[in-house]
Formats: C-alpha cells, structure tokens, sequence
C-alpha cells in the first residue's frame, strides 16, 4: 500500500512520468487494436478460403454424387467420397441417401464448428427433379484458432516491448530537457508573490535554453517580476481613492436605483392601459360605424318614401313602412344597449354571469338575421341538443350574431350552416360551440388577424353585422372561454368559442 502511495504521489508531481505513461497506454491501445484487426482479417481470409473450397466441392463432386447416388454404383460413390477426404478443412462429411441411411466420414474431431454446407442431391428427368438425399460437409475452427491465437500473441510481444523502450525513452528525454527547468521554475514562482516581488530567481547558473520555449518563458517572468511591482504600488494609491468615495457612491447608486425602478414601473402600467384603452375605443368605433349604418339607412330610405308619396301610399303600405322604421329602432337600440353593456368589457370587475340556455340564444340571433338569411336563401341546421352555460345573455347573442352572419355573407351561394357543439377532452366543465360552413375559407395570410383587430373578412363587403371578431374575443375571455378559428377538411371555415357549463358535469 505503501509502495502505491509513492508511485501515485510520484506520478502527480512528475510531468515526464504521467506523460510517459499516458504515450505508452495509449500506444498499447493502438497496438491491441491493430493486433486485433489482424486477428479478424485472417480469420475473414480463412472463411473465404473455406467457402471457395466448399464452392469448389460443389461443382466438381456433386454431379459425380447425383449419378452415383441414381445408378446405384457404390464404388462410383465411395470413391467420390475417398475423394473428398483428401480436402485438409473438412472435419466431418455425412451422406443420406434417399432411405435415409446416413453415412458418417470422421475426418478430424469436431471441436468448434467454423463452417457448414448441406447440399441437397437430386436428379433432373424430363423436367421432374427427383430427390437422391443430402450431402452435409462441416469444417472444424480448431486450426484457424491456433493460428489466430499466435498472430495475437506475436503482434502483442513485439508492441508491448517496442513501445515499453519507446516510453522510457521518452521519459528520459523529457525529464532532462523539461522537468528540470521546469522544476527550478517552479520553485522560484513558489517564493514569488505579492508582498515579495524582489526575490531573485533561483535558476541563475541553471543550464537554460535560451531560445527554447522554457527560456522564453524565463524571460517573461523577469519582465513579469519588474512590470508587478510598479503596477502594484500604482494600485495602492489607487485603491487609497476609491475607499474615499465609495461609501458615497454606493450610496447614490442605491437611490438611483429605486426612483429608476418605481419609474419604471409607472410607466409600463400607465402604458399598458394606454394600449387597452386605445384597442377597446378602436373597437367600439368600428362597431358603432358598421352596426348602425344597416339600420339607420333603412329608417332614412322608409322616411324619405314615406315624406316624399305619403299621400300616395294607401294605409296598409304606410303601416307596413312603420312597422320597418319601428324594427329598425328597435334594433339600433338593441345594439346601442349591447355597447353600453360592452363597455363593461373595459373594466376589471367580473360581469354579472347567468344561467342561459344556448339553443334559445341561437334563436334569437336567427330572428334578428332572418331577413339577411331570406336575401342570401341561406340555411342553417343546429346539431343540438344544447346545454345551459353562465354568460351574460346579450354577449352570447352577440356572438352567434358575429359568427352567423359571417357564415351567410362568406359561407358560399347559397350558404349551408351548421351549428354544433363538442366536448373538451381536457376540461369536462366547458363546451366548444362551432359554426361551419362550406365557403372558400379564409386565406392564409388573415388567419393570425381575425381575433387581433376589428377587419371584414372580405373588402368587397361592406354590410357586416356584429360586434366584430376582436370584440367576439374579449367577450369570450371576460366570461372565461376562449375562441378560434380552423379550416374545414374540403373547403369552408369553422369559428369556434368556449364557455363554462352552468353546473359542473359530474
């Protein structure tokens, strides 16, 4: 244990010894793998001798075998098999003729085999092939071993000692040229050090190179040694001045700091609610052009009609034009009451969710588009049944009315719609509401733009009703779904959101 401790020892403090042994590992290494690669290539060598000699046997006795065999001649045959104990790698030849007799030939004992050939005898006649028996030939590995085993031997021998004397070769050589210099460098670095920079070096008199790279290295550390001392008596007065402000700018760095990072702070709140204000009052803008301007018109048109030929309209006309300029007030205060309830959108206060039921709120959305379904001859089928869910009931309805009228005007000529609903894998308290329908879709540039900002789906129309998409989504999010959009599989669109149930499923 001893003896290991000084070896280890002697092996951290000596370069020339770690570098030695790691030459000589890694050169043992090399030589083991090529002694293995010659291993491998005799014995690659000796397989394809066997299989040409086993090829060769082939060709020239089985003809000869296949004849004897349908003759009947066992001279003809045991000379064929005399003949075949002549080749030095077989080890066993075993013959079965067509009763299944089985004639064994030891040539040598079978210890290991290397190779085996079965060769089916058989006869051709008139195109019928009539079995005769088999030929099994066996080659024994026992003398490719033995040479294997010498090959390894030899190489390994010879490696092992050329690099033994090449590393202790170099050990020497590398502890005359570089340990010692190495050594007496060290020891003049051990005294060297802050508090001590006038050491002399203790190699003087030392048989240095000094053109080598160790001379080198010599000379830097003088130059070192001289350049140390000035730069550390200029750092001590420097340091001197630093400790007389610091204190005072630690101080002033520290309130700086925080009126930068409660500054900071302001800012980024007071430009966020900048951002959402000015998204929401963008949004209501466009919401407030596009969802009155359908109604407004029409009451301007009737009233213009009913001033201009009043007295030539009979009553039932005149009542009719009335009854129009009342659903369209009706209406236009229906979706002023909606922006007003929109508004709350704006806030962070929770709104005041209900029970609705969904298939009622489709409905609804249908009774206000039945005259835009009429013009367009557009139909719509609902996959129900539906359930109940907590939102506010005119934000729902805003949102079949969004997603309904896009399915008419962008849903093809005419439009077929469906509306249905799916569950969530991942979430059994929440539905996902879809309306399909099978028009040229959206392209696949507006895709990341339809939820982002207030934009018609097509610029050739400018009748949209609704609230627009991105009203449709801060909706959603303030009753706590989500929504989307996804190409139909043969052409169409599907928009979907989701919504909590009213009661939890069980």
């Amino acid at each position: 244990m001893k003896n290991y401790l000084n070896i280890r020892q002697w092996l951290r403090q000596s370069i020339a010894a770690r570098l030695a042994m790691v030459c000589f590992g890694w050169s043992l290494l090399v030589a083991g793998l090529v002694t293995l690669w010659l291993v491998l290539h005799e014995k690659k060598e000796a397989l394809q001798h066997a299989e040409a000699e086993l090829h060769k046997i082939s060709q020239s006795y089985l003809p000869v075998l296949n004849d004897a065999l349908w003759t009947l001649d066992p001279q003809r045959l045991q000379s064929q098999l005399d003949a075949l104990r002549q080749f030095p790698e077989l080890a066993r030849i075993e013959l079965t003729n067509d009763s299944g007799e089985l004639t064994r030939i030891e040539l040598r004992p079978l210890e290991q085999l290397l190779l085996e050939r079965r060769y089916p005898l058989e006869i051709e006649i008139e195109g019928q092939r009539y079995p005769l028996g088999e030929l099994h030939l066996m080659i024994d590995a026992a003398s490719l071993n033995e040479q294997m085993w010498e090959t390894a031997q030899a190489g390994l021998i010879t490696s092992f000692s050329t690099l033994f004397f090449s590393s202790l070769l170099l050990l020497l050589l590398f502890q005359r040229w570089v340990s010692r210099q190495l050594h007496q460098l060290a020891l003049y670095a051990r005294q060297l050090n802050a508090d001590n920079l006038s050491a002399s070096p203790v190699w003087a008199g030392a048989d240095f190179y000094a053109d080598d790279e160790i001379g080198a290295i010599v000379e830097a550390f003088s130059g070192m040694q001289q350049r140390l001392g000035k730069e550390l008596k200029h750092r001590a007065l420097v340091e001197a001045e630093l400790k007389s402000y610091q204190s005072e700018l630690e101080l002033m760095v520290e309130q700086r700091t925080a009126q930068l990072a409660a500054q900071t702070q302001r800012l980024g709140l007071q430009s966020q609610q900048l951002q959402e204000q000015n998204d929401d009052l963008n949004a209501f803008a466009h919401t407030v052009a596009h969802d009155l301007k359908h109604p407004l018109t029409s009451m301007i048109g009737v009233a213009t009609l009913l001033t201009q030929t009043g007295d030539a309209l009979s009553p039932a006309q005149q009542q009719n034009f009335l009854q129009q300029i009342l659903q369209s007030s009706q209406k236009m205060n229906l979706m002023i009451n909606a922006l007003l309830q929109l508004a709350a959108l704006r806030s962070d206060e929770e709104p005041e969710k209900t029970e609705v039921q969904v298939e009622h709120s489709i409905q609804e959305a249908l009774q206000h588009l039945q005259p835009l379904l009429d013009e367009n001859h557009s139909q719509v089928r609902l996959c129900g049944p539906f359930p109940k869910v907590l939102a506010q009931p005119q934000w729902l309805m805003e949102i079949w009315l969004n997603y309904l009228s896009n399915a008419v005007k962008y849903g093809g000529k005419p439009a077929q719609i469906e509306v249905g609903l799916d569950t969530l894998t991942d979430n059994s308290n929440c539905w996902r509401f879809w309306v399909r329908d099978h028009g040229s879709g959206v392209p696949a540039g507006q895709k990341d733009k339809l939820f982002v900002e207030f934009s018609r789906l097509h610029q050739m129309r400018s009748d949209s009703h609704g609230l627009g998409l991105s009203i449709v989504r801060r909706i959603c999010q303030k009753l706590g779904g989500n929504c989307g959009y996804e190409s139909t599989v043969g052409g169409g669109s599907t928009f979907w959101f989701t919504l909590p149930l009213s009661r939890p499923m069980a």
